[in-house]
Parts: C-alpha cells; structure tokens; sequence
C-alpha cells in the first residue's frame, strides 16, 4: 500500500521520488518507517543500503536511519542533511506538493489559512512564499488569513 504522503507527493510534483524525498518525508514526519519500507517493497529497490533497510523492524530509530543514510548514499552518491542543496529541493517538493494538495481540496479561508500555517510550522517557510500567509498578531485572536489567488499565482510559477 502506498501512503497517502507518498501519493500527495506523485501527484503534485514532476519527476521521480528519490531518496532524499523520502528522506526529508519521514524526518518531517509525513512518512512513518513502516509506509517508507512498504514503498520500497513496491518499487523493488536494489542494492546492499536498501537490502539493510528493508530488514530492519519499521522502528523510527538510529538503525533505520542509519540505514536510510546507506541507502541514500549507495544510490545518490550523498546523503542530504538539513541545510544542504539536495536537502532544500526535497523540502521544497514536499512543500510545493501539500501546498497543491491543500488549494486542491474544499476548505474555508479560515481552515484554509490554519492548514498552510500548520504546513508552514512543520516545513518551514521561505521568504517567497511569506507573500500568501498573513498571520495575525496572537492579541488580536483572529486566525491566520491566506489569499488563494497569490497561492495559486505561486503554485504556477514554481517547479517540483
């Protein structure tokens, strides 16, 4: 079965899934181990690194991260780290892919603005995307307001 995160990530973005999405997808914690593994199960990976990881018990530990960095390595020629180029790209789909999957679903502008914020709060949020967000100050107990249209207007400009 492939998770959902996964499917959102197909979906929305161009190009395959590689290693440091999946990566970058389970430290931010839109993959778990187990739909990690079942995905690679499906695909049909090879090599040693991946061989390790589909053998370990589906924990979130230091071993099937360890692994996951053997894999990603033996297949990429690095490991991304936070910070680092192959980093930010993977991050950067992840964010493009739920920011196209949240203006694809039905959502008030109020539930709307909490989902981008809370996307925003576990992925970060660069500068160029500061343009469609528009927290309010926490004395003014209002929610978060978004303009969809800016949304979109960046969602078209942007590549995944």
């Amino acid at each position: 079965m492939i998770s959902a995160a996964i499917q959102i990530l197909q979906r929305h973005t161009n190009g395959a899934i590689r290693w440091p999405e999946l990566r970058v997808g389970l430290q931010l914690g839109f993959l778990t181990a187990v739909e990690l593994q079942s995905w690679l199960r499906v695909r049909g990976v090879s090599g040693p690194g991946a061989a390790s990881l589909l053998a370990l018990p589906p924990v979130d530990d230091g071993a099937f991260e360890g692994a996951l960095r053997e894999a990603c390595f033996e297949s990429e020629g690095r490991v991304p780290f936070p910070g680092d180029t192959a980093w930010q790209k993977a991050q950067d789909r992840w964010r493009l892919a739920w920011m196209r999957e949240l203006l694809s679903q039905d959502h008030t502008p109020t539930t709307l603005a909490r989902a981008v914020e809370a996307l925003f709060d576990q992925l970060g949020c660069p500068e160029d995307m500061l343009s469609f967000l528009h927290p309010e100050p926490s004395w003014r107990r209002l929610p978060p307001r978004v303009d969809p249209h800016a949304a979109t207007a960046f969602l078209g400009r942007a590549s995944a």
